[in-house]
């Protein structure tokens, strides 16, 4: 009986595969072979599967492969639109500096020239513009933005011109107190704090007074903010009275200016 034990085996293997297959002549299936089909059913499903795994995989590849592609395109597509909103946003904060640059332009009693910040050096209290001697800019013109007082121009030539702003050492301004109409001098301190000196022992002034230019000497007109009052102290020795003036302009954000002619 033993010897003829692989011979049912391969019978009933090809009984089973016929069954799966659906290639037996007649429906209904006896005992024997439903247990065939029962028990090579899960092989021959696990066999077609493992059949199915390379189209499959490269299925995933392929598919894995192009949404990576599509997802690089769609990060440089965004990240050009940022660019170019940014760009457009920045037009348009330009535009919009100009345009009250141009309004103050308009309304002031002297004529002056629109010059654009094109460098700087950190802590030299100066700055250069990108209009100079072919330009009518010269050595000894006030200069001004939207916000106040800036400074003179110190040097000149071709097509640029160095500025020295008012908080400079060197630096010295005529100035007067808005409410009380006191005049001083405004000294930089080589910060970012104006002191307004050389006042009357008695002067009025207090915090938040506003000070402005007095017109005195011929550099500055009158009439142009210079900053506002932080703090008043008095010598006591000599009773001298001065001030600390925080200044109507930021000197770290200028970008467009106006040079008097």
């Amino acid at each position: 009986m033993r010897k003829y034990l692989p011979i049912v085996l391969v019978f009933l293997f090809g009984l089973g595969i016929g069954i799966i297959e659906g290639r037996l002549p007649n429906p209904h299936i006896n005992p024997i072979s439903k247990l065939v089909l029962y028990v090579l059913s899960p092989l021959q499903k696990a066999t077609d599967f493992l059949a199915s795994l390379p189209s499959k995989s490269i299925s995933y590849l392929r598919l894995n492969s192009s949404l990576r592609a599509e997802n690089e395109l769609l990060k440089q597509v965004l990240k050009e639109y940022k660019l170019r909103l940014s760009e457009l946003e920045e037009n348009a904060s330009e535009v919009q500096r100009l345009r009250a640059l141009l309004s103050l332009k308009e309304q002031l009693p002297f004529s002056t020239i629109p010059a654009r910040v094109i460098g700087r050096v950190p802590g030299s209290h100066t700055f250069v513009i990108n209009k100079g001697q072919k330009q009518g800019v010269k050595v000894g013109k006030a200069v001004i933005t939207l916000d106040g007082l800036v400074g003179q121009v110190i040097k000149s030539e071709g097509n640029t011109a160095i500025v020295m702003t008012i908080t400079h050492p060197k630096s010295g301004v005529g100035a007067i107190v808005q409410a009380s109409r006191e005049a001083g001098i405004i000294q930089g301190r080589g910060d970012n704090i104006l002191i307004l000196s050389f006042l009357p022992s008695n002067a009025h002034l207090k915090p938040g007074d506003q000070i402005l230019t007095s017109g005195m000497g011929d550099i500055y007109p009158k009439g142009i903010p210079i900053g506002t009052v932080i703090r008043v102290l008095k010598e006591k020795s000599t009773s001298s009275l001065w001030a600390e003036v925080e200044p109507s302009v930021n000197f770290n954000r200028i970008e467009e200016v106006l040079v008097m002619k």
